[in-house]
């Protein structure tokens, strides 16, 4: 397919990407799929700083208010400054993978030079620049908690750093919890792990609260809409969050830090608690079917045309992070005053996994955005708003997250049918979704039968910092853990 049928995407020269020829690790396949991985989270690292010096040369004088990323995902062409907003999701998921990045070790301390769309260049220290924009990301989201009363707007004016009169704008009620609160909630953790700082942990606190409490009431204020839904969105992203805290408390016991290891059985059993009632009430362990809301009856809501609705990627994402939780748990775990052992969550995500596998990708190799159980079949999305005029979608996030949840299940489980969703997902990135206009990031949206480049944002206007790069670091995981284990 020519640069011009993909209306404007340049993608990335064939040297740049890793294609896996057939479902099998071996170990220099393993250390190839590591050097590309390491090298791409460069790539993405160096992009996002690439957007800050554009918007900086573009509006000398002026400051943005969280992370810059108000970009074009086909073209790579910055929006105009009245289209501009600051996204809470951009800068909780940009400040969260940051901070677990520094304190990792994974930014590093050495010089890169970044080209500038102006045609320029800018030489820079990876490490001190992103240390610089964590503590900027990290102040404009307290201003923004603060001016709220201690809740996060979806969406906020670039001039003010206050809550947008666009109508798309949400903010939670003092009873409820919003996404931005769930993305918020890691960074603030992530930014005490990395600064040693009180106010973040106390504010993360405060959030772990607001949105455990969500999650038992299902109080979210993007479903009110329909009172009495229970959708699992919200709680198993939440269990994302936390795994992320617990995977940083554990890089810094590593190297030799104990202070936030009492924040652990906290986080553990919260975790649990979301994971208990998600599977207990989203999955049918006879089926292996996994679906994304509940009537007020408390039974799998079908629509008005007869569907049931599951979302692949969410899907994915559930089983990622709940295997992800299940590395901190005993292998002997039981319920331990919950509902599902360790042993019974693993069995349940494998087979979600595998239905993902089966059963989320279009015939041109993409995943669908949505599907319906009843006859496994991709339907209309409307998560991109207006934009999306009730036409099947399929998003960049959701192969990241499956290729994630396939390689964490593989190296835990050893079942060789993650090894193809692996691969499914592995190669629907890399030969569909990057880049070359935007670093090598990812076009957010295609049509799943044409793979045209649809100007279609998921959820939220910015270049997303966070579902590539974090997916890919679990990889990263991964793949060190298995390639001692790995055949020459």
């Amino acid at each position: 397919m020519g640069t011009e049928s993909r209306r404007g995407r340049m993608p990335l020269p064939e040297d740049k990407l890793y294609i896996l020829a057939e479902p099998k690790l071996t170990r220099r396949t393993c250390e190839e799929l590591l050097a590309f991985n390491r090298e791409y989270q460069l790539r993405n690292l160096s992009a996002f700083l690439r957007f800050r010096y554009d918007w900086q040369e573009a509006y000398p004088g002026k400051t943005f208010p969280g992370v810059c990323a108000e970009v074009n995902s086909i073209t790579g062409e910055m929006r105009p400054l009245e289209e501009q907003h600051a996204w809470t999701w951009g800068e909780g998921r940009g400040l969260g993978i940051w901070a677990a990045f520094l304190i990792k070790g994974r930014v590093a301390d050495e010089d890169r030079t970044i080209p500038l769309a102006s045609g320029q260049t800018r030489t820079v220290n990876m490490k001190a620049e992103y240390d610089a924009y964590c503590d900027h990301v990290y102040e404009s989201l307290v201003d923004r908690y603060d001016a709220c009363g201690g809740s996060l707007p979806f969406m906020v004016d670039v001039d003010t750093n206050r809550p947008s009169d666009d109508p798309r704008n949400y903010i939670a009620a003092p009873h409820q919890a919003s996404a931005s609160d769930v993305f918020s909630l890691t960074a603030m953790y992530q930014y005490a792990m990395l600064r040693g700082d009180e106010r973040a942990l106390e504010i993360g606190r405060a959030l772990l609260k607001k949105c455990t409490d969500a999650a038992r009431t299902g109080n979210y204020p993007q479903h009110e809409d329909k009172p009495g839904h229970r959708f699992q969105g919200s709680p198993m992203v939440t269990v994302g969050a936390l795994v992320d805290i617990l995977k940083s408390i554990a890089c810094l016991e590593a190297q030799g830090r104990t202070e936030y290891r009492p924040l652990k059985p906290t986080l553990i059993d919260s975790a649990r608690e979301m994971i208990d009632d998600v599977l207990s009430n989203h999955y049918d362990p006879e089926t292996h079917d996994f679906w994304e809301e509940n009537g007020p009856d408390g039974r799998p809501w079908i629509n008005e045309k007869g569907q049931q609705i599951c979302d692949p990627g969410h899907t994915a994402e559930a089983c990622g992070f709940f295997a992800e939780l299940c590395a901190f748990l005993p292998e002997d775990a039981d319920g331990s005053g919950r509902r599902w052992s360790r042993r019974a969550i693993l069995g349940a995500v494998r087979e979600m996994n595998h239905l993902v596998t089966e059963h989320g990708f279009s015939e041109r190799g993409v995943m669908f955005k949505n599907i319906d159980l009843r006859t496994k079949q991709g339907v209309p999305d409307t998560s991109g708003g207006g934009a999306a005029a009730g036409r099947p979608t399929a998003p960049w996030w959701n192969v990241r997250e499956h290729c994630a949840s396939s390689l964490k299940l593989y190296e835990l489980t050893g079942d060789e049918r993650c090894l193809k969703g692996y691969r499914k997902s592995q190669n629907a990135t890399y030969l569909h979704y990057p880049n070359a206009n935007t670093g090598g990031l990812m076009v957010q949206t295609l049509d799943p039968y044409t793979l045209e480049a649809l100007d279609i944002q998921p959820a939220t206007g910015n270049l997303d910092p966070m579902h590539s790069a974090r997916a890919r670091e679990r990889e990263i995981e991964a793949l060190e853990l298995l390639l001692p284990r790995l055949p020459e």
